[in-house]
């Protein structure tokens, strides 16, 4: 992270902080509110939104099908996570004399929103992946914890609980209809090879011969390159879809900028021949591995 970002982030955390100290506190005060916020709202957030980025890029890499989109669905439990970190705040930070009864209800919409994040997230991320939901995890017995004892010390009655646990429905239903509509607009295959086909492009002479097959529903021209690429893709996303899925967001990323610097005949040869190890390499391991 820049030094920059870095230095916005703590004079945010700071700020937030300063009405710990209006009650005759001290720098010990303030640091100690800056770090609640950090543990209690900040990482939570970073966590929640950050994570949209694991949404698979296309069908087949959601291993739990529709579920999977429930990583970009999640955000329609937006206002709840607002209104739950808004509680966390008024709590640990302002610590008015009296606690407000919709702190104890935000606590409890907090509770739901991380709990519901953090069992998804153990079913549809790979059990590799597991250490990603430290941060759910603790949100969710955080946030559980401080509503439980908020309660029981606070109790706002049946009728405002029963409200904000019956008003919560709406946003959940929203999040797993998001997730399947984000699932269904996935592409049915996996994205084009940016960089291998930028390589095609060059001279017919070197990057030859070129065979046309039919891949995602169209007619595609590939030479003895791509088709090499794309057996190892699927190879790979069969045996390892974990590691191939991070693999190919990244691929995602820097492919598209990549292919972009090499366009014309003789920047393709060039990429073409640059990839040519690779591309041994990969035709080495796919006779080597049963299919």
């Amino acid at each position: 992270m820049e030094i920059v970002p870095l230095a916005a982030v703590f004079a945010v955390l700071l700020l937030l902080a300063i009405p710990a100290t209006r009650k005759d506190g001290g720098a010990k005060e303030l640091v100690g509110a800056a770090l609640k916020i950090l543990a209690t709202i900040g990482l939570p957030l970073f966590f929640f939104f950050l994570s949209v980025g694991l949404l698979p890029d296309w069908k087949g890499a959601a291993i739990w099908g529709w579920l999977d989109g429930f990583h970009l669905g999640k955000l329609a439990l937006t206002p709840l996570v607002l209104w739950a970190v808004a509680a966390a705040w008024t709590h640990e930070v302002w610590q008015p004399e009296l606690t407000p009864r919709w702190v104890t209800l935000g606590y409890t919409a907090g509770a739901l929103a991380s709990g519901m994040c953090a069992a998804i997230g153990f079913l549809i991320v790979p059990v590799s992946s597991w250490p990603l939901l430290s941060v759910p995890v603790y949100t969710a017995v955080y946030y559980g914890w401080r509503a439980t004892r908020l309660l029981r010390d606070h109790p706002p009655g049946p009728g405002p609980l029963i409200g904000t646990l019956g008003g919560s429905l709406p946003f959940v239903a929203g999040s797993l209809l998001w997730a399947h509509q984000a699932w269904s607009e996935l592409p049915d295959d996996p994205p084009s090879c940016f960089v291998v086909t930028a390589a095609s492009a060059g001279h017919p002479a070197l990057v030859g011969p070129f065979v046309t097959l039919e891949r995602g529903g169209r007619q595609r021209r590939a030479n003895r390159q791509l088709l090499t690429f794309w057996a190892l893709e699927a190879r790979w996303q069969a045996r390892a879809p974990a590691s191939h899925r991070a693999a190919r967001r990244l691929y995602s990323r820097l492919g598209p900028a990549i292919a972009r610097r090499m366009q014309g005949r003789w920047r393709a040869d060039l990429l073409y021949l640059l990839l040519k190890p690779a591309e041994w390499g990969a035709a080495a391991f796919l006779r080597a591995t049963p299919r």
